[in-house]
């Protein structure tokens, strides 16, 4: 079985890059100028690289969740793990939402095209943000320095 599909996963992969690598080629023979004027022109060069692009990261994420599923069914004492470890990103998220707040005045955020809400959901993904690199960061220390002391 895993034969099976490692053969088809290469063929899938193959494929799509022969697809995004043929878009990427009508593209630039074409050149920009000819795409931007021309609409019936991005209609078959752009629309297909587009659905390619949707398909694949379809593929990849419905395997991710599938494969994830499958890991849990076979290891139960990794499921707990995991579900900690989602409930700890859910807990971070809405700490990062709570402690996120509006910094512009009205007339920039009319500037901004934006909400409150807008402002203040960008605010807490930006804090989100930082504190998963800080916790990378200090990962890829402790991994590299435990690393040194197992020796």
């Amino acid at each position: 079985m895993t034969k099976v599909f490692n053969i088809v996963s290469k063929g899938l992969s193959y494929l799509f890059i022969a697809l995004a690598t043929l878009f990427i080629i009508l593209v630039w023979t074409n050149g920009d100028d000819a795409l931007e004027g021309n609409l019936a022109l991005q209609d078959s060069i752009m629309n297909p690289f587009l659905i390619t692009a949707y398909v694949a990261i379809a593929i990849a994420t419905l395997a991710a969740v599938i494969f994830s599923i499958v890991n849990m069914a076979v290891n139960p004492k990794n499921a707990v793990k995991i579900f900690i470890t989602i409930a700890v990103l859910i807990v971070l998220g809405v700490v990062t939402y709570s402690i996120a707040g509006n910094n512009f005045d009205n007339v920039t955020l009319q500037r901004l095209n934006a909400t409150e809400e807008l402002s203040r959901e960008v605010g807490a993904a930006l804090y989100y943000t930082y504190i998963m690199g800080v916790i990378a960061v200090l990962a890829t220390i402790y991994s590299g320095v435990s690393g040194l002391f197992k020796k």
